[in-house]
């Protein structure tokens, strides 16, 4: 209430002394905002929201963790129900994308770069005004996640692919307008319409989170062609109304043409592959593994802003195989209509009896058959002296909930995920 009542002064004094002035609300994470919504700030006196979200190493599109790109959808639920407009946002701290050791490589933050601006144009980011840093740190300010920039540090100013990336996504969109998202039937395959103001020319960024694929897109156009993240333009041929494109983190741009009506996918290719040696636990049957529905407070409970609750309707399925894999089991949660709690469901597996995991273990692995549903295997290890490690990060801690996506199912078909102990 406080800083309410500070904010509608020095607003009211600067419209008053500067008439249009514009003003933007800022809030330390896109959820926290939504407190000022609610305590009465004038709706007359906002002319934007203001974002600090630096986001680091997370994977843009990762949901449900704090500071996560998706929670500017529960802002925007919020305001509508608050009765606001739909005020354009302004990005005024990040996003940053270290390079250091342990982060992102070159690569990831070449891709990350251009698929955040990406997500911030679709949720109606208007500004960006500290998303790009020209250097690397040279002093202790390096070693944190603040000092990345796009060229490694001086003297050597080197660039890094990102110079590319943002290159090529700046050249593309300069002069274009949003039009909105075109559904690839796929949750981790992301397709965003634009238009070019100056001849109402049609550009489509596509990407997704893990893997390649080759896409087959149902299009219309004259003259259809792809240009990569590095700027280089490939024409496409087009036949019976088709043209194939290769799909991966990186995105990718179409331009030529007038409408996508539709897509269908190959099988994915995935690059991961269980170590040169590894030790099997326990095959996932019926005789070792049994599953249990209900509430566990310390997986529930470890984030104060993150909301997890178990779903009857969750449910188990042991024996179902296949060739490759003989010992799979199906975790399923049905669709549910209406207006569902904003909450991750969850339950656990458990094994009947304590087993060793031996040997100096490096990560856990798991054959996955993925939907695209971004669900997520999360880990609870009890070690010799009786404590309990979890792989949610340490309670109510920020940006160390498997910031990478590691664990989640971004993908479709079979893929090994490894996750470090």
């Amino acid at each position: 209430g406080r800083h309410v009542r500070i904010f509608s002064a020095i607003g009211k004094a600067l419209r008053e002394q500067r008439p249009g002035t514009k003003l933007a609300l800022q809030w330390g994470a896109p959820i926290g905002s939504i407190a000022y919504l609610r305590a009465g700030m004038p709706k007359e006196l906002v002319d934007y929201f203001g974002m600090d979200a630096p986001m680091f190493e997370p994977l843009p599109e990762i949901s449900n963790i704090t500071g996560s790109m998706n929670q500017l959808w529960a802002l925007r639920q919020e305001a509508a129900k608050l009765g606001w407009p739909r005020l354009p946002i302004a990005w005024l701290e990040g996003p940053f994308f270290p390079t250091q050791s342990g982060a992102l490589t070159d690569d990831d933050q070449a891709q990350y770069q251009v698929r955040y601006w990406l997500l911030g144009l679709a949720y109606g980011i208007e500004q960006f005004q500290a998303g790009v840093v020209p250097h690397d740190a040279g002093n202790y300010y390096g070693a944190e996640h603040y000092g990345a920039g796009l060229f490694h540090r001086r003297p050597l100013e080197n660039p890094k692919p990102a110079v590319a990336a943002a290159a090529t996504a700046t050249a593309m969109l300069c002069g274009s307008d949003v039009i909105g998202p075109v559904d690839t039937g796929n949750l981790t395959t992301y397709c965003l319409a634009f238009q070019r103001t100056r001849d109402k020319a049609m550009i489509y960024a596509l990407w997704r989170v893990n893997g390649s694929v080759d896409a087959t897109i149902k299009a219309r156009g004259p003259k259809p062609a792809v240009t990569d993240a590095m700027g280089n333009t490939t024409d496409l041929p087009i036949k019976d109304g088709t043209i194939m494109v290769k799909l991966s983190p990186s995105p990718v741009w179409l331009t030529g043409l007038d409408k996508i009506d539709g897509f269908a996918f190959a099988a994915p290719r995935y690059t991961e592959t269980p170590a040169a040696i590894t030790r099997p636990l326990a095959p996932f049957t019926p005789e070792l593994w049994t599953y249990d529905g209900s509430e566990d407070k310390a997986y529930a409970y470890n984030h104060f802003a993150i909301r997890r609750i178990t779903d009857a309707n969750l449910k188990a399925e042991f024996g179902q195989n296949e060739d490759v894999h003989p010992d799979a089991v199906a975790i399923t949660l049905p669709a549910e209509p209406g207006d569902r709690p904003l909450a991750t469901r969850y339950g656990q597996l458990k094994l009947k009896q304590p087993m060793t995991i031996p040997g100096k273990a490096s990560a856990l692995g798991l054959w996955v058959k993925g939907n695209a549903s971004w669900g997520r295997v999360v880990y609870q290890c009890r070690d010799a002296r009786g404590e309990i490690w979890t792989s949610v990060g340490t309670k109510d801690d920020w940006n160390c909930d498997d910031t990478h996506a590691w664990s989640y199912v971004t993908f479709s078909g079979w893929r090994y995920v490894r996750f470090p102990l």
